[in-house]
């Protein structure tokens, strides 16, 4: 990502603003119920996403909800690294009153409805991920479909 996108801000705590060039790449729109800022091709699958959702799952799409996307900060179990939601290219979705923390192995059924819809668009799902990582609520561009999109 350092690689593909520069610095995007601070590695703070907590979410720092986007910096240097990388601000020129932020888009802002509606997706779904809610609206988001992120990476401008990140925004635009994502809305490619839930457009095709909406379509067959219409109750989900009007149910999910997001923790955010845009938001430059450190990993939360790696200090050192950035968070790919510092580029705006991972984004939180949630259903209901609650978050699900990362670590916790439960899963909202919405987010299972949605995983194919973003997959298909080249989402990763942090349900995936491994031992303390896994981020049920969590979905980001992969690296293929971010090297494909930054550098076609």
């Amino acid at each position: 990502m350092l690689r593909l996108l520069g610095v995007p801000g601070q590695k703070t705590d907590n979410c720092s603003p986007a910096t240097g060039a990388f601000k020129t790449r932020i888009k802002t729109a509606n997706v779904g119920p809610f609206r988001v800022t992120g990476l401008n091709v990140a925004v635009d699958l994502l809305e490619a996403a839930f457009t095709k959702a909406a379509q067959q799952i219409p109750d989900v799409v009007a149910a999910a909800k997001t923790a955010g996307m845009l938001c430059v900060r450190h990993k939360r179990n790696n200090r050192n690294s950035f968070s790919n939601h510092s580029w705006g290219t991972a984004i939180d979705l949630f259903f209901g009153t609650d978050v699900v923390p990362q670590g916790v192995r439960k899963t909202e059924r919405g987010c299972l409805l949605l995983v194919p819809f973003l997959n298909a668009e080249g989402f990763e799902w942090g349900g995936g991920f491994r031992g303390l990582s896994v981020d049920s609520m969590h979905f980001e561009l992969s690296k293929e479909t971010i090297e494909r999109v930054i550098h076609p």
